[in-house]
């Protein structure tokens, strides 16, 4: 639901179309987005009906109590396999079901603490993925450079080798 009091509305700014079905869209509220609900969101009919699919908020390395962000940044579906999504903003989730079910993709539990797998935990610009692999996908700041995951984000590889390790 649309809250006509915000001040700010991005809304919907994030967005990709399915490569094989462009009545499929996934698109993000953003922060400062006017939606009460924010998240992500998906259409099968070409934007004439939608779905809430998506609030990312729980789990991984920060807690959502003290730094809870619901939004992504960046979302992309991957050519190769269009039930594929990936969501950065300051984590990472990707879905492989077309939206039923997220998992994160950047830290692992150990014990009461947490680790990396190799990605920076700050908001994100962009992903792409290789268009032959949905295993394989880039994740880009524009303070801390590029990474490529091959291996559907299980771990992360620093490209830019003048940003320190």
């Amino acid at each position: 639901t649309y809250d006509v009091d915000a001040e700010l509305f991005y809304d919907f700014w994030q967005f990709d179309v399915n490569p094989t079905d462009a009545d499929n869209i996934y698109a993000a509220t953003v922060r400062g987005s006017g939606f009460e609900v924010p998240g992500i969101y998906a259409t099968w009919d070409g934007g004439v009906s939608g779905d809430h699919l998506y609030t990312p908020a729980e789990g991984g390395w920060m807690d959502p109590a003290f730094f809870g962000d619901p939004y992504a940044f960046a979302l992309k579906i991957a050519p190769s396999n269009p039930s594929r999504v990936v969501i950065t903003g300051d984590r990472v989730d990707l879905t492989d079901d077309g939206g039923d079910t997220w998992i994160q993709k950047y830290t692992d539990a150990v014990g009461n603490a947490w680790k990396g797998r190799g990605i920076e935990l700050m908001n994100t610009d962009g992903i792409a993925f290789d268009p032959q692999n949905a295993q394989s996908y880039y994740i880009g700041y524009d303070d801390m450079g590029l990474f490529r995951t091959d291996d559907g984000g299980e771990s992360y590889t620093r490209l830019d080798p003048k940003q320190d390790p």
